[in-house]
């Protein structure tokens, strides 16, 4: 099992890395000369810092729905602060983007503000996008996992790369973050889907353990490594807790964030300075994000990223053409804004970037 503690996601050595992962996904998926071209395309943008990008986006994010079965504390789903209707995406509508873009694309995450898992065709969808040469990830609470027609149809659907969320080794220590979540049934269905993996000798999907470290139980890592051991996960991350950007400046968020932040300072990725909070890592002018992905709502809307949950900075939307959209007035003016000086963005000035 691979540990990793995710707590600076811009160093050399990740930044390496990823740009490998992404030359290989290139090479494994059909129309790779189309793709690692693009992909570079999209490099030499971010080099020249051009407003206009040269390439498509070779990371596209998907929100099956924004509906959830649970109510984290930190998360506007969690909070119904989202202010936005509650629905599932209709399956034309991610069709429409991966037809339109599926010959560029290296990697899909088709997760966003909501439990992928509640949506009835998302095995269907995966599919889909599956059958365009992509790299599939999807992240979830973990709920929907003890059905095992319903696991073995995920398993055969071909997704790549699973990550559940298990913040806790026991009820107790769970449930104060992931409220109204069930700890045994998390773990249960794990146990299910890794037996179904290897019962029908697949090596996929890769199954990722992320527990949040927050204050009430940062001091059960040594049970969760062991708890990841036991029930044989591929990969273990330990993962700081943080809480959206877009509500920085609300003071009642802060103050809630509080209660959860670590005490102990390696897990933390904010400091405070007297009672406010400020980000360990520098705030540039910058974020690749928005030269390399972009996010679609489950109503069809695009947005740079994944950190505008409500969908203020709307950028067009699927029908309109997400070529059209890519390199219209809006998200031009957008990036060189945020070449300039992003503090002047609500969304983005208090954002490291990515």
């Amino acid at each position: 099992m691979e540990e990793i503690i995710f707590r600076q996601p811009n160093t050399f050595k990740d930044k390496l890395r990823r740009h490998i992962d992404k030359i290989k996904a290139s090479f494994k998926s059909g129309n790779f000369i189309k793709r690692i071209i693009n992909y570079y395309l999209v490099k030499i943008s971010l080099l020249i810092k051009s407003p206009k990008v040269l390439g498509y986006p070779f990371y596209l994010m998907i929100e099956p729905t924004n509906i959830c079965n649970l109510k984290c504390p930190l998360c506007p789903t969690g909070e119904e602060t989202l202010k936005r209707k509650k629905e599932l995406m209709d399956f034309s509508t991610l069709k429409m983007a991966i037809d339109e873009l599926g010959d560029y694309i290296l990697e899909l995450n088709i997760t966003n503000y909501g439990e992928p898992f509640i949506h009835k065709e998302l095995c269907e969808m995966i599919s889909y996008v599956k059958r365009k040469g992509i790299k599939v990830s999807v992240g979830s609470n973990g709920h929907y996992f003890n059905d095992e027609a319903s696991v073995e149809k995920l398993i055969l659907s071909g997704v790549d790369e699973i990550y559940v969320s298990l913040d806790g080794t026991s009820q107790e220590s769970y449930s104060k973050y992931r409220v109204s979540g069930n700890f045994k049934k998390v773990v249960e269905g794990l146990e299910l889907l890794l037996d179904l993996r290897k019962r029908l000798n697949s090596k996929l999907p890769f199954v990722e353990l992320q527990f949040l470290v927050m204050q009430h139980n940062e001091d059960q890592i040594p049970g969760i490594r062991k708890l990841a051991q036991d029930i044989g996960v591929d990969k273990l991350i330990l993962k700081p807790v943080s809480f959206n950007v877009s509500e920085w400046n609300d003071q009642g968020v802060q103050e809630r964030f509080k209660d959860f932040m670590p005490k102990n300072e390696y897990f933390r990725l904010y400091r405070l300075v007297g009672e406010k909070l400020e980000w360990k890592l520098p705030i540039e002018n910058k974020c690749d994000y928005l030269w390399r992905g972009t996010v679609i709502l489950c109503d069809g809307t695009i947005v740079p990223c994944c950190l505008d949950p409500r969908g203020d900075y709307k950028m067009g939307e699927v029908k309109d053409g997400i070529k059209n959209v890519w390199n219209n007035k809006r998200y031009i003016w957008l990036r060189r804004q945020i070449l300039q000086d992003k503090t002047k963005l609500s969304k983005c000035s208090n954002c490291p970037g990515t």
